[in-house]
């Protein structure tokens, strides 16, 4: 019995993770909406700057349990991985969803799992088998099949969006995938909470960083639904769900986690519909199931 709970306890972590995660587009979009003119900086400033405070204060309480040392050979490369994921990932997701909805995004975004495998068998010489190669199949041509279904009912102008912002969406996905293969290592060092408070941190100082070279102070002060948002973006959609995901993998295993994790696509779906009026054709969404279908079975293996 105590095991069904702690497993049920798990899988509801992972679930709220990855609602709060799915989210995260959806009020980007909502942000964009709100105040067009605000650049992708700026509102990757607001969010990670109001998120940085809870950082520190994990990170300070973990240290002070003495929770893995944090010596050069560990903190740089996750410094190091910290920008790619976190701040380099984030920067392309955000400018992407200037240009493409929210459920694209995130078809497109979900794909890392089979970049992942690429990545891996390019650099670790890992052998792709059959069963791995259908699930690449199935996710790309569900990638395919869900752009050329958003491309045939756009103009011109919009056609050129598309591409664009699905180019960088997809850079996204490659700079998080290059993140999770290189992080397994640190997180078998120092714990999954930890690595994550860490890398978090870095990202925010990062972002805080780009944001002052390329802007003025006084572009912070946006209206208050815009900030808003922003704080929902740093709590519940960086915060809370990073944390969530790492305790629900513990309970659960990564297998498991990531079939309750590509429920993500579809709840960003749903909210795309009812917050943002986002509608999608059949086509649109068979290939986004194909997408998370393909994903699911590369992350499962």
């Amino acid at each position: 019995m105590q095991n069904y709970d702690n497993r049920l306890t798990g899988i509801l972590f992972v679930l709220a993770g990855a609602l709060g995660f799915s989210a995260k587009a959806v009020l980007v979009k909502l942000a964009f909406a709100t105040q067009p003119e605000i650049d992708v900086i700026t509102l990757m400033a607001l969010r990670m700057g109001m998120a940085l405070p809870f950082f520190v204060v994990i990170a300070l309480f973990l240290k002070r349990k003495d929770s893995g040392q944090l010596t050069s050979d560990i903190l740089v490369p996750v410094f190091a991985l910290g920008l790619l994921g976190y701040y380099l990932a984030s920067y392309l997701d955000f400018w992407g969803l200037k240009f493409i909805p929210a459920g694209l995004e995130r078809a497109i975004l979900f794909t890392y799992p089979t970049i992942v495998v690429l990545l891996s068998a390019l650099v670790y010489k890992t052998r792709l088998t059959g069963k791995t190669m259908l699930a690449l199949v199935i996710s790309y041509g569900g990638i395919v099949l869900a752009f050329s279904s958003y491309a045939a009912l756009s103009t011109a102008g919009n056609f050129d969006n598309l591409k664009t912002g699905s180019l960088l969406v997809f850079s996204a996905a490659i700079s998080f995938a290059i993140f999770i293969l290189g992080s397994a290592r640190m997180i078998h060092k120092i714990g999954s909470i930890q690595f994550t408070a860490w890398s978090m941190i870095v990202a925010c100082i990062a972002t805080l960083i780009h944001f002052f070279v390329v802007n003025d102070i006084s572009d912070i002060l946006v209206p208050g639904k815009v900030l808003f948002i922003a704080a929902i973006l740093a709590i519940f959609s960086t915060v809370i769900p990073s944390f969530f995901i790492a305790a629900g993998i513990k309970r659960i295993g990564a297998s498991t986690a990531s079939i309750v994790n590509s429920t993500g696509p579809i709840i960003t779906i749903i909210l795309g519909y009812y917050l943002l009026d986002e509608h999608l054709a059949v086509t649109q969404f068979i290939g986004i199931i194909l997408v998370i279908a393909g994903a699911a079975l590369v992350s499962r293996k």
